[in-house]
């Protein structure tokens, strides 16, 4: 049966197709994550951070910026060069004068990164010199966070180099510093060991904000934890925290669970084939699952592709109708098979079935991640490639974000 002959479902919600000839869809619902922006800014006693890197988390850079804006947000956080210029122009559009910092560029961007007010990160001072180029090139003032590496080993100026960095930022022409930063590499390990090693990155951070204060300059934001250390670190959390993981829903472990979140994504599709098998079927490749008896299979038309983790085979699950029921064998690219049980029984689906791939009644990102042996962050950022996109209580697709 071919995926334009399935329609979908009305069962109590708006579900008409995004794409006739395509059985599934991410559905994202942006007063979500406002709302957990709304319930994570109030829990402490300095300012938010919107991370919306990678697309937001997968969830819709624009859509998900728009959101949080309204719900009070005044400075957004990517990684990309590319993605910040992208957002920039959309907020612009839109009359938005939102703060966008940014670390991760290459030569090239600086000067259009510069021009349009956007903010870097910097961890050397040939990134400043560049920074000090582009507003000299375009007429603005450039407007640096100086990264020092407290102990995540991954960006940021080492302890010994900072002095070097912010003397260099001090001298530039046409630079402002207007922030200091770091990431904590263990916050949501509260173990003894885990606390330990956070202190100790406080610390540093402390200290290299008096080194910028020595060297004459006044950063107006000082900003070191993300989720996990709003969370659980409140020394941490100097003039601002970057909210990531937790606006999607997720806290960054289950132990962090002090605020209650909203899952903001859901990816639904439908059961495009139902078949019965004898006893001792090989399912497919490899037949690495054989079944005990006469069953039930149904077939769900998204896989690898679509950011189903491969590495799940065999363990993940899915629902229809609230019911669990058990993927098996191993995920393939583009479809994955459900067993629906004993065929000595009425089937207990049909073709045109909605299934709950992630969210809604279905399996959450954590469970996922658990069957895939990985982390959450990675689940929302994967599932839905390829797939189409719509928001919550809208009858259209939004894929201009995307």
């Amino acid at each position: 049966m071919t995926s334009a002959a399935v329609a979908w479902p009305s069962a109590g919600r708006d579900l008409e197709p995004l794409r006739a000839t395509f059985p599934a869809r991410v559905v994202v619902d942006p007063s979500a994550i406002a709302q957990n922006f709304r319930a994570l800014d109030a829990s402490i006693d300095a300012a938010s951070i919107a991370v919306i890197k990678a697309d937001a988390y997968g969830h819709g850079l624009f859509a998900v910026a728009d959101a949080l804006e309204g719900a009070g947000c005044s400075t957004f956080a990517l990684a990309q060069g590319e993605e910040a210029l992208r957002l920039a122009k959309h907020l612009r559009s839109c009359g938005s004068e939102a703060r966008i910092l940014t670390w991760i560029t290459w030569p090239g961007e600086v000067s259009d990164l510069v021009e349009r007010g956007i903010e870097l990160g910097v961890s050397t001072p040939e990134q400043v010199h560049a920074g000090a180029r582009a507003a000299h090139a375009c007429g603005v003032n450039a407007r640096l966070h100086l990264a020092i590496d407290t102990g995540m080993s991954r960006a940021g100026a080492m302890p010994e180099d900072f002095s070097a960095l912010c003397a260099t930022a001090a001298a530039a022409h046409g630079v402002d510093v207007v922030g200091v930063w770091s990431h904590l590499a263990r916050a949501d390990d509260l173990t003894s060991d885990g606390q330990e090693a956070t202190r100790r990155q406080i610390e540093r951070f402390e200290q290299a904000c008096e080194q910028a204060r020595a060297h004459g300059l006044t950063p107006s934001v000082r900003h070191l934890a993300a989720s996990a250390g709003g969370l659980a670190h409140a020394r941490a959390h100097a003039d601002a925290v970057r909210w990531g993981i937790s606006l999607y829903g997720y806290a960054p472990s289950a132990q962090l669970e002090a605020v209650r979140l909203i899952e903001a994504k859901r990816l639904e599709a439908l059961l495009i084939s139902l078949k019965r098998v004898p006893a001792g079927s090989e399912v497919s490749y490899g037949g690495t699952w054989v079944a005990p008896g006469e069953r039930w299979l149904g077939i769900v038309p998204v896989g690898y592709a679509n950011g189903i983790p491969r590495t799940a085979s065999g363990r993940a699950e899915v629902a229809i109708a609230g019911r669990r029921y058990r993927q098996v064998g191993r995920i393939c690219m583009d479809q994955m098979i459900i067993d629906l049980g004993p065929a000595s029984e009425p089937a207990p689906a049909a073709v045109g079935d909605l299934v709950e791939v992630l969210g809604g009644r279905g399996p959450d990102a954590r469970e996922w991640a658990g069957w895939a042996e990985t982390i959450p962050y990675e689940i929302l950022t994967s599932f839905g490639q390829r797939v189409p996109y719509r928001l919550a209580n809208s009858s259209k697709g939004d894929d201009s974000d995307r």
